[in-house]
């Protein structure tokens, strides 16, 4: 039988040796996105996502700690350096280049102004996603972003037409940007000297949301989705309310469907499911606890798949991510990336908390 601890220890020198790896002959706390081929710039105040994967993938195999205090710092300063006074987290490089080809179509048929719209919304949900990201690396590491976050919903209202705004009928991206609101808020609370959690905003966040939960399987969506749409996009939702530390409406009925179904074998599909389950069972403790430990043995089991001769892992079994937001970061190959390896030790560490061996592997999680 695979014994976990093993796998842990295992992972955590190879995965260790790698991020060392790439961030040879670069400034301190600077990473390459993957050995060769790679196109995330790794020069000047461009490609701070780099430096968000390596500290998050450090943090999770227990290694952070013991990274040179230069790296530390230097990696916590460079992700700092990208918020600007209205709390945003802007990577221009990422920005200009999210591509336009989506928008051609619009365009050949003109409808410029779908076209502008559209691509605009596209950088502000990245720039939102960015900066989410970013604010939750830098408290994970002990440190606090330098502005508060920017508040885009003043009111009870318009947290709830945000909410109404997404298209649910895609559960994945309208509860990301969903969960995104409810972590700026929570964060905030934090970040700011004074500033008490918004519980009202966080109520309507949540009501407004819940119109869209299923009763049956306990997800959330409009129409007739699939059930990979269903679990990803429960993924999202479960880290809101994991930020504003409430029960989700049905974790009992959650946990059956998620342990019934299979999702995407990429590393978001891979972590979604187990975070999912993870997150159900922490409000419906005991339940299904064998079938939930088995799941968790056979995903440490399946994570092997993408790990990579060269010591960390790769987005898809034989593929290093080569899109982000639609900006290219890599050429691809059979190697290990950034994205992979953040995704991956994340995985391995809520399956070792699922099979109570977290702990004494030395692992650590992280909020999404």
């Amino acid at each position: 039988m695979l014994d976990p601890i093993n796998v842990a220890n295992a992972i955590r020198e190879s995965v260790g040796s790698w991020l060392e790896e790439m961030g040879e002959g670069l400034s301190p706390g600077r990473f390459r996105f993957c050995r060769s081929r790679g196109l995330v710039p790794t020069r000047g105040k461009k490609g701070q996502v780099t430096s968000c994967f390596a500290a998050k993938s450090a943090w999770h195999i227990g290694a952070w700690r013991g990274w040179p205090a230069e790296t530390r710092e230097g990696c916590t300063r460079f992700i700092k350096s990208f918020q600007q006074a209205d709390g945003n987290f802007v990577d221009r490089w990422l920005l200009n280049s999210i591509p336009w080809s989506s928008r051609i179509v619009l365009a050949k048929h003109g409808r410029f102004g779908e076209m502008f719209a559209s691509f605009r919304d596209e950088k502000t949900k990245a720039v939102r996603a960015e900066t989410r990201q970013s604010a939750a690396t830098l408290m994970l590491l002990g440190e606090r972003p330098r502005y508060a976050l920017p508040m885009e919903w003043p009111t009870e209202d318009s947290v709830r037409e945000f909410v109404r705004s997404m298209d649910w009928t895609q559960p994945w991206g309208a509860g990301s940007h969903t969960s995104h609101l409810v972590a700026f808020f929570v964060m905030n609370s934090e970040i700011a000297e004074g500033h008490e959690p918004a519980a009202r905003m966080l109520d309507a966040a949540f009501e407004e949301s819940d119109r869209y939960l299923d009763d049956a399987t306990g997800s959330w969506a409009r129409g007739d989705v699939s059930h990979v749409q269903r679990i990803n996009g429960a993924m999202k939702m479960l880290g809101a309310y994991n930020w504003a530390d409430r029960p989700p409406p049905y974790p009992d009925r959650l946990l059956d469907y998620t342990l019934n179904e299979v999702s995407d074998e990429d590393g978001c599909g891979v972590l979604d499911r187990l975070f999912v389950i993870q997150q159900a069972g922490r409000w419906a403790p005991g339940y299904r606890a064998r079938d939930v430990e088995e799941i968790a043995l056979e995903a440490l089991g399946e994570i092997g798949r993408y790990r990579q001769d060269d010591g960390g892992f790769s987005f898809r079994p034989d593929s290093a991510q080569h899109l982000y937001y639609g900006a290219l970061v890599s050429l691809k190959g059979r190697q290990s990336d950034m994205h992979g390896t953040v995704m991956f030790t994340w995985a391995c560490a809520v399956a070792l908390d699922l099979l109570g061996a977290r702990e004494e592997a030395g692992w650590q999680l992280s909020k999404p």
